[in-house]
C-alpha cells in the first residue's frame, strides 16, 4: 500500500487480512481507501456493509453505516438502501447526529411530522442522564408551528425553560400561548421571573413588556407600577416618563 498502492496484490492482501481477522480496522481502513480512490462504488458498499456487520465497536459499525449511505446516496442513487444504512446507525445510537438530521430532514421533506417528531423522542429518550435543550427545541417547533398542537409543545418549552428560564424562543411561544388562552396574568408572572433574572439587556425590553400587558389589562395601578420599575431601571427612559404622565392623568393623581 505503501510504495505500490495500485498493485493487485496490495488489494489481495488486504481482502486477505480481513479473511483472517475481520474485525481488523487498520487493514479495512486502507481497502475502504483504495476502493473509494478507484471510484469502485458497487465492491465500496459491498464492503461497508460488512465492515457494520463485522466491526469491533459500535463507533465502527455506526462510521461504515454512514460510508454505506453516503455511497449508496450519492454514488449509486440507490436510496432506499441509503435509508436503511440510517436507520441501522439510528438501531445503535438513536441521538446520532448525521443520521438523525438525515432522517428528520427526509420526513420534513415529506411533511410526515409524526415521524420527524417520533425520531426527536427517540433520540430525547435515549438521552436518560438528562434533557437536551436542542433536541427539546426540534420537537416543540414542530408541535407548536406544524402540528398545531399547542398544549403538547407547551410540555416541552417548559422542560426547555427549566434549563434556560429566558431562552428567547421559548418566550416567544408563550408570549402566543397564554393570550389565546386568555392567561395574560401567568404571561406577566413569566415575564417578571426573567426580568429577575439579571439580564439587563433582555430586562429592559421585558420591562416595557410587562408594563404595557398591564395597560392593555386595562389595569392602570399595576402598570404604574410596572412603568415606575421600568423607570428605576434606566431613568434616562422617555417611554417611561411619558406613560407614568398618561397613567397619572387617567388616575387623577
Amino acid at each position: 500500500m505503501r510504495f505500490a498502492p495500485e498493485a493487485p496484490e496490495a488489494e489481495a492482501y488486504l481482502n486477505k487480512a480481513l479473511e483472517i481477522d475481520p474485525k481488523n480496522s487498520k487493514a479495512a481502513f486502507h481497502l475502504v481507501r483504495l476502493l473509494r480512490r478507484q471510484e469502485r462504488w458497487q465492491d465500496l458498499a459491498r464492503l461497508l456493509d460488512a465492515r457494520a456487520d463485522s466491526a469491533g465497536t459500535a463507533e465502527e459499525k455506526i462510521a461504515s453505516l454512514l460510508g454505506l449511505a453516503e455511497v449508496a446516496r450519492d454514488h449509486q442513487r440507490d436510496h432506499v438502501r441509503s435509508d436503511d444504512a440510517i436507520r441501522r446507525v439510528l438501531a445503535i445510537d438513536p441521538a446520532q447526529p448525521q443520521a438523525l438530521r438525515a432522517i428528520t430532514d427526509a420526513h420534513a421533506t415529506a411533511q410526515n411530522w409524526p415521524a420527524v417528531i417520533s425520531a426527536y423522542q427517540a433520540a430525547l429518550k435515549s438521552r436518560r442522564d438528562h434533557d437536551d435543550a436542542g433536541l427539546l427545541l426540534q420537537i416543540a417547533m414542530v408541535l407548536w408551528r406544524h402540528v398545531k398542537d399547542l398544549d403538547q409543545a407547551e410540555e416541552y418549552f417548559r422542560r426547555i425553560r427549566k434549563l434556560e428560564p429566558a431562552h428567547p424562543v421559548a418566550l416567544d411561544f408563550y408570549r402566543a400561548y397564554y393570550p389565546a388562552k386568555g392567561e395574560n396574568q401567568k404571561l406577566m408572572q413569566m415575564l417578571r421571573q426573567v426580568e429577575k433574572t439579571g439580564d439587563k439587556t433582555k430586562g429592559a425590553g421585558i420591562g416595557v413588556e410587562i408594563a404595557g400587558l398591564a395597560e392593555a389589562q386595562n389595569n392602570p395601578e399595576k402598570a404604574i407600577e410596572a412603568w415606575k420599575q421600568q423607570l428605576r431601571a434606566d431613568p434616562t427612559s422617555a417611554d417611561a416618563r411619558s406613560a407614568l404622565a398618561r397613567l397619572y392623568r387617567r388616575t387623577e393623581k
